[in-house]
């Protein structure tokens, strides 16, 4: 599934639909994002566009799950840094609307969703009062600020040995290539894309594992079957993620082995 940055006048942009699809039962209530659009800059939080995959059947474009961000200058935390609200909606019934909260890295346009220990909040694409959900769902949302600001500045201080960065890239490793062995991989895949990166603390390092994971570009070998069921080694080198549910599994992934870290 293809992964389109778009603006809102897009006209496959599913944020542009009025209705729900056809498949939907009458229980269901769309939610329009156009509408939440609206709420959520009356909150005083820019749009700033939105990500949504390119549905395999024709008749679900248009309705397939998007993520929206959205944020404000009260949110920099600093000159490279800048926490962003995430809203994920889809018009087709597979999920409910949700909130995150990500962080934003303008040296490499790398957005780092924060993880497990800052539960998303949903709202039920059915019921009332959706107005004020969406209100109160933000506001705890963002209370979440400072504790993301803490983990950050604390990940900043932290240098870790190359021991300790062999580690995280080995696990990074086990996580984007589950299901297969790697029985070899290039610990080079991880090398600084950028001056910027060249540092060795830990969010800096988490960073270069969350680009590699999220754009491609990890070099490893596995053992496979061949056609007469011979073991045989076979190279791959990992490409960029394409759907919208895996992008936030990974930076959530990436979020969360470094608070792990910070407790070791």
């Amino acid at each position: 599934m293809k992964i389109y940055q778009s603006n809102i006048n897009d006209n496959i942009n599913p944020i542009n639909t009025a209705i729900s699809a056809i498949s939907t039962s009458n229980k269901y209530k769309h939610q329009s994002s156009v509408e939440l659009i609206n709420i959520i800059s009356n909150m005083g939080l820019e749009y700033q566009g939105a990500s949504f995959g390119k549905p395999r059947k024709q008749e679900n474009k248009g309705f397939q799950k998007h993520i929206m961000t959205f944020s404000n200058e009260d949110l920099r935390i600093d000159d490279h840094n800048q926490l962003t609200l995430l809203v994920t909606n889809s018009h087709d019934g597979t999920s409910s609307l949700k909130f995150d909260i990500g962080v934003f890295r303008a040296i490499c346009a790398n957005g780092l969703i924060a993880g497990d220990s800052f539960d998303s909040l949903k709202v039920m694409h059915k019921g009332n009062n959706f107005k004020s959900n969406v209100y109160n769902s933000i506001s705890t949302i963002l209370k979440n600020k400072s504790n993301i600001v803490d983990i950050i500045t604390e990940a900043k201080n932290k240098e870790l040995s190359l021991r300790e960065i062999y580690d995280l890239y080995s696990k990074a490793v086990n996580f984007k290539v589950c299901g297969k062995d790697a029985l070899k991989w290039d610990d080079q895949s991880f090398n600084p894309r950028r001056n910027e990166d060249c540092n060795n603390d830990l969010y800096t390092v988490f960073n270069r594992i969350q680009e590699v994971l999220v754009k491609g570009g990890l070099q490893y070998a596995y053992v496979d079957r061949n056609n007469e069921n011979e073991l045989v080694l076979k190279r791959n080198t990992t490409k960029a993620i394409k759907g919208v549910d895996n992008l936030i599994k990974t930076n959530k992934f990436c979020w969360n082995l470094m608070e792990k870290q910070l407790a070791a």
